[in-house]
């Protein structure tokens, strides 16, 4: 087996939920990246909707929006502009609906969440429970039929395995008549560390 099939250059569930989203985006669509951290994400979704879509992204810190302008900017190939395709927000994911457009209401097509910190920043800032599950519980009304959400949740840091128990537990209680969730992990990987949800709603 190919060291590449498992993911080697990112986390192999990060991996998978962007296989995953690449093959349910498309041009136009409206899309959510719940934590831009340094842009990874956000450049990817910004990839997938264009031309014609538009990335919302938030993050509470104000060098992952650095970074992630940077990122889109650098990563721009000629005759397309990704910066352009996105609104970058200085708040949490929390507060989400505060925030996003009102015209954007039952129109999400995909929201991504890469939990804990920040790589590269300070270890200390991470995303926390009840602001994560306020956020999936705020998606709900914004999300379109059909619409996509990944959540990859990291237990290994302190608050990281609280965290993943509540996204758990909010995705157990989803009336399965109105959505479906994945849940994907290595069973052998130590400590049991990563963790991805995948909700889809009907």
């Amino acid at each position: 087996m190919p060291a590449s099939t498992f993911g080697m250059v990112l986390p192999y569930n990060l991996t998978f939920s962007h296989d995953l989203l690449s093959r349910h985006l498309r041009p136009g669509d409206l899309v959510l990246d719940a934590t831009a951290g340094n842009g990874r994400d956000t450049e990817f979704l910004a990839r997938a909707v264009l031309p014609g879509g538009h990335v919302f992204a938030f993050d509470i810190q104000p060098i992952a929006l650095q970074r992630t302008r940077t990122r889109l900017v650098d990563a721009s190939p000629a005759g397309l502009d990704l910066i352009q395709a996105c609104t970058l927000y200085l708040a949490s994911h929390a507060d989400l609906a505060q925030h996003l457009p009102a015209a954007a209401r039952g129109r999400l097509r995909a929201a991504m969440f890469n939990l804990g910190y920040l790589p590269g920043g300070d270890a200390a800032v991470i995303t926390r429970a009840s602001g994560t599950v306020a956020a999936l519980q705020a998606l709900e009304s914004w999300m379109m039929p059909g619409g996509l959400i990944t959540v990859m949740c990291y237990l290994g840091h302190p608050g990281g395995a609280e965290e993943g128990a509540a996204v758990e537990a909010y995705c157990r209680g989803l009336d399965w008549r109105r959505a479906r969730v994945l849940r994907q992990g290595f069973l052998n990987e130590p400590k049991n560390s990563t963790v991805l949800y995948c909700v889809q709603y009907k």
